[in-house]
């Protein structure tokens, strides 16, 4: 239960700072869909610039884990020539939460790197994405997670 609290707590502070910026606020872009894969459920995607974003994703897992992150992308729209299409990489965090018999639970904790590419036709985006995952508890591996998804903006960024 300290788990739940502490991830709150974080992530209301994470939400408070960036919706507090007053240079993010002009240029704030927000978009909600749905990705599938490992993991697949609901996903979001929040511009902080027009290069920078933090996507984040709560969705069910391979194992019956309930799997959170969220990551800082690094956009490289020059990449390809093509204006809608951009590749991006990025660094985060993941939790996957599991409930076992009886009252153990078997959380996993890991740093996430994600990669991929997506394709913008606003209010829509396109996603093809694969995260290689460090765990760091409760016990060290390596583990490959991706998906392909698409994502519906609601606020438009200002130019």
């Amino acid at each position: 239960m300290r788990l739940f609290r502490l991830l709150t707590i974080l992530l209301t502070i994470g939400g408070v700072l960036v919706w507090s910026d007053a240079r993010t606020l002009e240029a704030r872009r927000f978009g909600i869909g749905i990705v599938a894969g490992d993991p697949t459920g609901l996903s979001g995607k929040y511009w902080i610039t027009d290069e920078h974003a933090l996507d984040f994703t709560g969705a069910w897992t391979f194992g019956d884990y309930f799997h959170l992150h969220s990551t800082y992308l690094f956009h490289f729209s020059r990449l390809i020539p093509e204006p809608e299409w951009a590749a991006y990489a990025g660094i985060g965090g993941r939790l996957k939460l599991r409930r076992r018999s009886g009252t153990d639970t078997g959380s996993r904790f890991g740093v996430r790197l994600s990669g991929g590419i997506d394709y913008s036709y606003p209010p829509f985006e396109a996603f093809l994405e694969i995260a290689p995952t460090f765990e760091l508890a409760p016990e060290t591996a390596l583990e490959f997670e991706g998906g392909v998804g698409a994502r519906v903006f609601f606020l438009s960024k200002k130019k």
